[in-house]
């Protein structure tokens, strides 16, 4: 088995950016360090990696994670010739693992990605196009939130907090199911017990199953061009319709 270590510098560049009054992208701990695999396309890490998130989340890639750039769409590798070359290997790895545990919503992940690109050192217009790029195209799963013993009031906000995370074509279910508690009382002049069924908290579920893609090839070129000719917004890049499928006005 052939050996190639790859160390990263990018925790260096983040670790200075207050000193130059930069913003803050989050920041890299330790370095990427793996081995290629014999199949030549896949790498091994042999030290264990984290991108801390401007938020304060922590994306971590253990030691022995397989990743292979196949988060990354191919459509958007003409960008950067390979998912691991240059300033995006540290936040292609991140989103890797991200992306094969599918522990947090894909929203999220990708959005990790994106500022973990401005952490390594990616060009910000560059940044935008990649995020457009795993955001459309990249992978996406169904997320469930199952939620225990919530009163009866806080159910409503609950599942509404849970559905707004969601994008509007994405398919929505929610299941409340009330726990029942019998209460016991003595009625009557002779006591007689009795019963009464209150309903004081309920179990919720919510699953929230992804649209697919709708963005063809030309349409993401499109889109590029745009991003190149305009700093557009994150949001802007997520409602993206192609001119040629937009609702008249």
């Amino acid at each position: 088995m052939r050996t190639i270590i790859c160390v990263l510098t990018g925790a260096l560049l983040t670790s200075i950016a207050p000193i130059c009054g930069a913003q803050n992208y989050g920041s890299f701990v330790g370095a990427v360090v793996a081995k290629w695999l014999d199949d030549g396309r896949r790498m091994e890490l042999t030290e264990p990696f984290s991108y801390v998130a401007p938020n304060k989340a922590t994306w971590n890639a253990p030691k022995g994670s397989i990743v292979d750039g196949a988060s990354i769409p191919q459509i958007a590798w003409s960008l950067i010739g390979g998912p691991f070359e240059g300033k995006y290997r540290p936040a292609s790895v991140i989103h890797d693992v991200a992306c094969d545990e599918k522990s947090r919503p894909w929203q999220d992940v990708h959005l990790a990605f994106y500022t973990a690109m401005l952490a390594g050192g990616v060009d910000s217009i560059k940044a935008k196009v990649m995020y457009a790029a795993v955001y459309h195209f990249g992978p996406r799963w169904p997320r469930t939130v199952e939620l225990h013993n919530v009163p009866l009031a806080q159910v409503g906000g609950l599942v509404a907090s849970i559905v707004q995370t969601a994008d509007e074509s994405d398919k929505r279910s929610v299941d409340i199911r009330p726990k029942p508690r019998i209460v016991w009382r003595n009625d009557g002049i002779f006591g007689t017990p009795s019963s009464e069924v209150q309903t004081e908290s309920a179990d919720v579920s919510v699953s929230i199953i992804p649209s697919s893609p709708s963005l063809s090839a030309r349409d993401f070129e499109l889109l590029k061009k745009g991003l190149e000719e305009r700093d557009a917004s994150l949001d802007e890049i997520r409602r993206y319709v192609p001119a040629s499928t937009a609702a008249p006005r």
